[in-house]
């Protein structure tokens, strides 16, 4: 079962896409276990004592920046797919973000299909890279090969 960790300090947010998520079980974001933090602190501590597969973060929480756990949870969890969150849409260098998701929603299929891109880009990514990793590792050979 895919774990996802929701950061949202708005308490009736975080109930709302928290029972959203937990109905998506019959959909494509099947078998989510959904865990809430309401601040950078809380979602630090979660992170720390367990695995994530997905984290939907709002970018402005009372004690930080989602921007924060997401660094944090692209180091520890590398394979795992990021959706920011914010109100405030603004230029900001965030690699480690796969998908942007703008308050207020749209509506809640905007949610589902804004955390289904993200696990796509986040794959697409990942498969790049090892590409990437097998061509330099193939290049490696060949040079030594000829020297």
């Amino acid at each position: 079962m895919k774990r996802l960790l929701l950061v949202e300090d708005d308490v009736a947010i975080t109930r709302l896409l928290a029972s959203f998520l937990r109905l998506l079980r019959a959909d494509e974001l099947a078998a989510f276990e959904v865990h809430t933090a309401l601040n950078v602190a809380e979602a630090v501590a979660r992170l720390k004592s367990q695995p994530f597969d997905l984290l939907l973060t709002d970018k402005n929480l009372p004690d930080g920046s989602g921007l924060q756990v997401a660094t944090l949870m692209r180091q520890l969890y590398p394979a795992a797919a990021i959706v920011l969150m914010t109100a405030f849409p603004e230029p900001i260098d965030a690699s480690e973000i796969d998908a942007w998701l703008s308050k207020p929603f749209k509506s809640l299929s905007a949610v589902r299909r804004t955390l289904l891109d993200a696990e796509q880009r986040r794959a697409h990514t990942l498969a790049h890279q090892a590409a990437e990793r097998v061509r330099r590792e193939a290049e490696l050979k060949t040079h030594r090969a000829a020297s």
